[in-house]
């Protein structure tokens, strides 16, 4: 009996479209069950240009398409980063690329996984300059069905490609220099350098002219390959350093390769069909093909982890409203529950609170500017009905989810006055209930925003320390009725209560202190809890 074929693991089971876009044109690459079916050459001299894939694309418009570039004009930086704390570093992060690469709009950047200088985090920084044929594709992208999510830059990529082609080390060394050169019909030789697995620089030859020999295209390969050398040697290489040199051209290139002298430690020398069988790969070139660029596109389809992405602001807004919609459905199900502690925060750190408030307010900002975009483009498009009552229900789903938390912060510190501090603040946010698929009309904007807060079903335990409270047990009393009374004033619409004391009351009308060492004298610590509750 046979034995049965192993399956293919989930990730490979989606289909993807993968466009490579280089300076001499791009390939477009439909890749099925982690292996090539079909492939499109659009060279830069075309008169249809980009419109030439469209009709390809439609073959199959639902699945994703990723865009990867290898052109010339890259732009990479490594960065020395503060250390910070997790609030903090994204912005951080964002400011120093925006002065880093001020007029490039597609920029991105990634943490080095080596030691930085003391305090210091290093990051490589980079960057993509739009040239007019970026522009053309990227003008021609955003009229196709397929979602784009961004663009990724092949180098970046594939750096883990090298190391799988080339050969495992016989031992470990504290310098591990490897250089990847492959042929690409849509550029010429890319070079990508890594030390010790982390990417050093990246290089392009130009593509060579049709009527050079084997032979000449050997020694441009090696001219180009001794350059580089004399690069890396000025950040530390030494010729008793370990060296491979992996290149995938055509085979008559390999030949000639071999007969030069190459100062490396290993040297592999394979065709795009013999890299693709080494992978696993069923065909990513013809037996006599030198080109890399299909290699290059299933090893990008095929990865578990997701590329880095280099966007435009309205890539990144499309990305965002995609999110949003497979999120709402899930949101609108289940009750969103949301902690927020702050101890002591808003006596000792008030500029943190400040800058939290400002973060939440964006983000809402973000948030209702997504619905807009989303109100504007069913508005526009011609829709069938049960598609945008669905995409309606979804988008009340989501305002039944939105409660405005920099108000609620803001009223609290306004009920409070100086006169308390919060100890911890807990606050549970109830979605309203309601058919999220079916769309209803929505009520009038005032009346959802009447009080500051939204509008939304919320519990609000806060734990309130009275520091300069007196040892007076009717004064404590009267301090919290009178705290009771401000949050009451700073929360219309709500019903507060006081649900611990730190006094008993007798049937008398006398006090008594309560909780632990307070037998003999009012508490020493003078703190009461009050619930906020609003219904919907």
């Amino acid at each position: 009996m046979a034995a049965k074929k192993p399956g293919l693991p989930l990730h490979l089971l989606v289909r993807k479209f993968v466009l490579v876009i280089g300076d001499e044109g791009a390939v477009l690459v439909h890749v099925v069950r982690g292996n090539v079916k079909n492939a499109w050459f659009v060279p830069i001299d075309s008169e249809e240009g980009p419109e030439s894939i469209r009709e390809f694309l439609l073959t199959d418009k639902r699945i994703p398409l990723l865009v990867e570039v290898d052109v010339v004009e890259q732009l990479y930086r490594e960065e020395q980063l503060p250390k910070s704390n997790f609030l903090d570093h994204p912005k951080v992060l964002k400011r120093r690329l925006e002065m880093a690469y001020a007029s490039e709009e597609m920029k991105a950047a990634r943490p080095l996984n080596r030691k930085g200088q003391p305090g210091q985090k290093p990051y490589l920084f980079m960057a993509l300059p739009m040239s007019d044929w970026l522009k053309k594709w990227t003008a021609f992208l955003a009229t196709v069905s397929n979602p784009v999510e961004a663009y990724s830059l092949l180098p970046m990529e594939s750096l883990g490609l090298s190391e799988a082609l080339a050969p495992p080390a016989e031992a470990q060394t504290e310098k591990h220099w490897r250089i990847f050169v492959s042929q690409e019909v849509t550029g010429g030789f890319r070079q990508i350098i890594q030390l010790n697995g982390q990417f050093i620089l990246t290089r392009m030859t130009p593509k060579p002219a049709e009527e050079d020999t084997a032979e000449e295209i050997s020694q441009l390969i090696e001219r180009e390959f001794k350059s580089s050398l004399g690069y890396i040697k000025r950040l530390g290489y030494q010729e008793s350093d370990h060296l491979d040199l992996v290149s995938v051209v055509g085979a008559p290139i390999r030949e000639a390769l071999y007969q030069r002298d190459l100062p490396v430690t290993t040297l592999s020398i394979l065709t795009p069909l013999e890299a693709g069988n080494k992978l696993g790969y069923e065909k990513v070139a013809d037996p006599d093909s030198p080109y890399c660029d299909m290699l290059h596109a299933v090893w990008l389809a095929r990865r578990t982890k997701a590329p880095i992405l280099l966007s435009t602001i309205a890539m990144a807004k499309k990305r965002q409203m995609r999110q949003v919609e497979k999120v709402v459905p899930l949101a609108a199900a289940a009750v969103t529950a949301f902690q927020l502690y702050y101890a002591g925060d808003m006596v000792f750190a008030n500029f943190e609170t400040a800058d939290l408030i400002e973060s939440r307010q964006s983000g809402l900002q973000d948030r209702q500017g997504q619905l807009q975009k989303l109100e504007s483009e069913m508005a526009a498009a011609e829709v069938p009905f049960e598609t945008l009552t669905a995409k309606l229900g979804a988008k009340q789903a989501l305002e039944t989810q939105i409660a405005d938390w920099p108000q609620i912060l803001r009223s609290v510190e306004t009920a409070l006055d100086g006169q308390g501090f919060v100890w911890s603040l807990g606050l549970e946010v109830e979605a309203k209930s309601g058919d999220p698929a079916k769309a209803k009309k929505p009520p009038a904007p005032a009346a959802a925003q009447a009080d500051g807060q939204g509008g939304v079903p919320f519990n609000l335990e806060l734990v309130v320390m009275f520091p300069g409270a007196t040892n007076n047990l009717a004064d404590i009393v009267a301090t919290i009725a009178d705290q009771e009374k401000r949050l009451k004033q700073a929360f219309p619409r709500t019903e507060v209560e006081v649900l611990d004391m730190p006094t008993n009351v007798k049937p008398q009308g006398t006090f008594t202190s309560t909780g632990k060492h307070l037998q003999t004298g009012a508490p020493k610590i003078v703190q009461a809890t009050f619930v906020i509750r609003r219904k919907g």
